[in-house]
């Protein structure tokens, strides 16, 4: 069989084409999406912190607001109602972390974690918190069953990843809406090599959060691993997803003078490599009772001179 070059040429013009054409169909698609995850409204830098009870307190120079909301407990809607108008009447952006622990016997019993969010009760609970998101017009960002790659910390720690994709995607379904302003969602893992396996989706994740935590008791040397050093370990999840990265909870577990030394280098490394993260949440609190380790109990809260110096380093006029 003669084959024309005339033809041969043709037809590997239009497999060139197609291809050139594809590339620039994939680079057109990340840039979009890349574009879209950063144009949320938000300031140029976030700052704030937690304290327990979901207090918000204001503190001079913070712009954020975190809470923590039980999904389980039927009282969690009216909890965030509250916490999103002290929020208000502060001037922060919240920050609301919901938290779905397995509802109490005779729900929980032989059913998983998926199955109780389909109840009633569970249904019931998660429209009034949409209602309550919908009847607000400004940001309000959400990070759902964070740290979901730490080994059984939580109950939504899934062996197979592939169940909490679909857990998260189910409650994102649920509460996701578009009739006001839309939510801003943060996929919060620890920031773990395992974190990848946990990935829910481009669709449904808008920032990435980490968790950057260091403490002497973890330490030979009784000195913290470096708040950079922590957070350049985990900076692949923001290039490889391409989602800006936030420090969701932020804590140093160490003597008051070392503290203070540790955050003031923090905030120095954030405002000298201003394009890593947007920002972060001091948890001002102890260890939750709960979590304690084989190697103690860690208090993360920081005398308030030092986090105070740290929330005015972060100002947005800084950067």
């Amino acid at each position: 069989m003669t084959i024309s070059f005339k033809i041969l040429s043709k037809a590997s013009f239009l497999n060139l084409y197609a291809i050139l054409l594809l590339v620039l169909m994939v680079f057109i698609g990340i840039f979009r999406e890349s574009k879209t995850a950063l144009n949320m409204n938000l300031p140029t830098k976030m700052v704030g912190v937690y304290s327990p009870g979901n207090a918000v307190k204001p503190y001079f120079g913070a712009n954020m607001s975190i809470g923590f909301f039980n999904l389980s407990d039927s009282s969690s809607p009216q909890q965030i109602a509250k916490f999103l108008k002290q929020s208000k009447h502060e001037r922060t952006i919240p920050i609301i972390s919901l938290e779905p622990f397995r509802f109490p016997l005779p729900l929980a019993d032989s059913m998983s974690l998926h199955q109780q969010y389909e109840s009633a009760q569970a249904l019931f609970i998660l429209s009034q918190i949409k209602s309550i998101f919908e009847s607000r017009s400004s940001p309000i960002i959400v990070r759902l069953a964070h740290e979901m790659d730490v080994p059984n910390q939580y109950p939504w720690f899934f062996s197979n990843p592939n169940d909490y994709q679909r857990f998260y995607r189910y409650i994102f379904q649920l509460i996701d809406s578009k009739t006001n302003y839309p939510l801003v969602w943060l996929w919060s893992p620890q920031g773990r090599d395992n974190a990848a396996k946990y990935w829910p989706g481009n669709d449904v994740v808008d920032l990435i959060g980490i968790s950057v935590f260091s403490s002497t008791l973890w330490s030979s040397d009784q000195c913290p691993e470096s708040f950079s050093s922590i957070v350049n370990s985990k900076r692949w999840l923001a290039s490889y997803y391409r989602r800006p990265l936030f420090a969701a909870e932020v804590g140093v577990s160490a003597l008051p003078k070392c503290q203070s030394k540790w955050l003031l280098e923090a905030t120095n490394w954030i405002r000298r490599n201003p394009d890593i993260l947007l920002g972060f949440i001091y948890y001002q609190a102890e260890q939750p009772e709960f979590m304690i380790e084989s190697t103690g109990r860690h208090d993360w809260r920081v005398d308030q001179h030092s986090l105070l110096k740290a929330i005015n380093s972060m100002s947005p006029s800084l950067f």
